[in-house]
């Protein structure tokens, strides 16, 4: 395991809030469209989740622990649990609620 695949591995492992994965790819358009909008609503104050960037072509054994074959990807986990999974362009307001939903 890479290095960049161990600290992901070690973020994911030790959080005790929910974690936001956001999957993408280098030539991807509709992924940096993607982190434009997880910009937009980890700008927001209720917010409350960590981020993590997830380039698949470095970390292809990240995209496989969660099963990721398309990008972008976005995985709401609490824990070890995915609370919610999503491909293709979401809303920021869908990846609040399920933030929300996996705080409960």
């Amino acid at each position: 395991m890479g290095a960049e695949a161990h600290r992901i591995e070690q973020a994911i492992d030790g959080s005790t809030d929910p974690i936001v994965l956001e999957f993408h790819a280098n030539d991807c358009q509709p992924c940096v469209t993607q982190d434009d909008f997880l910009t937009y609503a980890a700008a927001r104050p209720d917010f409350s989740a960590n981020v993590l960037h997830i380039n698949i072509d470095d970390t292809p054994q990240i995209a496989a622990r969660y099963d990721v074959v398309t990008v972008p990807s976005v995985i709401v986990l609490k824990g070890d649990a995915v609370c919610a999974k999503y491909t293709g362009l979401i809303d920021p307001g869908s990846v609040v609620a399920a933030i929300e939903a996996a705080r409960i």
